[in-house]
């Protein structure tokens, strides 16, 4: 009988799409996940100033690809400031943040836990890392290496468990079966992409913005995503990573994107093929 593990989630704000914490029972770590516009939210908290390693998903600037950056910072706050400064991660939209909860970590071990996690994601061969720095972290003691393996261990366990999956080996896919494309998505975009994956070819897909009462239609078929004509998208750019801004502009150029006879959003002119959901 395989041992179970007690997978603990916490909201700060109470809401889905905030800001989420997350640790094993009888574990020593704590794990954070935000997108990139709440890195104000996460800023505010102590964790920010402790020492640890982050993980920064996203996709490329043609949103083709999906990436991630690993990097490590004796405080993780700073680092993330400068990397919201930098244009290297403008493909950056998702944020993991590893740190302890007893603020045991020292610089040794999150050297050692940044190289472990780049040497997982190297072997599992899911998705292209940015890192140049690839080797392995060997200057700690036999007993601080068992430890942080154990650590290592748990934390895949843990971001495996909220969805986090590229240490994991890339699964056998039979003939004929596009691949999934994984991305940072928002709980929206992640239901509808758990129905595609599920529903019968050509199935109808709803997207509906409670707040803003906007809706987008969609067609799935052959693995694709259709976004119908006459779908909505809203007027604002806020919270958008630059290679979607970026692709909204040419949307409005071409004449795919213009304004609802309300004025009050966006709407398709015509069907086009869905970019990955960032």
């Amino acid at each position: 009988m395989t041992s179970g593990k007690m997978v603990r989630l916490f909201l700060p704000a109470g809401s889905a799409d905030g800001l989420l914490v997350c640790d094993l029972l009888n574990w020593s770590g704590v794990v954070l996940k935000f997108r990139r516009e709440a890195l104000g939210d996460f800023l505010e908290r102590s964790e920010s100033r402790q020492a640890g390693v982050y993980i920064l998903r996203g996709r490329d600037h043609s949103g083709a690809i999906d990436q991630i950056y690993i990097g490590e910072s004796d405080i993780i706050g700073n680092r993330l400031r400068q990397h919201s400064k930098s244009k290297s991660k403008d493909f950056w939209c998702e944020t993991y943040i590893v740190a302890s909860k007893d603020h045991s970590l020292t610089k040794s071990h999150i050297l050692y836990l940044e190289a472990a996690l780049i040497g997982n994601v190297l072997a599992s061969g899911r998705i292209p890392l940015t890192n140049t720095k690839k080797s392995a972290y060997e200057r700690l003691s036999e007993a601080d290496t068992a430890y942080l393996n154990s650590f290592t261990d748990s934390l895949i366990v843990l971001l495996s468990a909220i969805g986090f999956d590229v240490f994991l080996p890339t699964p056998l896919r039979p003939a004929g079966v596009p691949p999934t494309a994984s991305n940072c998505r928002s709980p929206e975009t992640s239901l509808a992409a758990a129905s595609t994956a599920s529903a019968s070819p050509s199935a109808h897909i709803v997207l509906l913005d409670e707040k803003s009462g906007l809706t987008a239609h969609a067609r799935e078929s052959g693995g694709k995503i259709l976004v119908l004509k006459g779908s909505h998208a809203s007027l604002k750019v806020k919270g958008l990573v630059p290679h979607l801004v970026d692709l909204r502009a040419k949307l409005l150029e071409d004449g795919v994107l213009g304004l609802s006879k309300a004025g009050d959003c966006l709407e398709f002119a015509s069907t086009m093929r869905a970019p990955v959901p960032p």
